[in-house]
């Protein structure tokens, strides 16, 4: 988390985006990605949406599925 506090939000968002592209390369969906970490970056682990209050990882419309 160190690096992450030396960047501005936009810049995290974009270092996750790619990682998340990369993953998906591996066979590493994102929700494997973030166990543990989406609520530190604000984004549903299922649609990647940022700025959601989650639970569990998951915003209010995914946590309905």
């Amino acid at each position: 988390g160190e690096i992450f506090e030396k960047l501005n939000k936009q810049q995290t968002r974009g270092i996750l985006g790619n990682v998340f592209a990369i993953g998906y390369n591996y066979d590493c969906n994102p929700g494997e990605i973030l166990e543990g970490l989406s609520d530190y970056f604000e984004v549903c682990y299922s649609c990647l949406k940022f700025d959601r209050k989650l639970k569990n990882g998951l915003c209010a419309e995914c946590g309905k599925h």
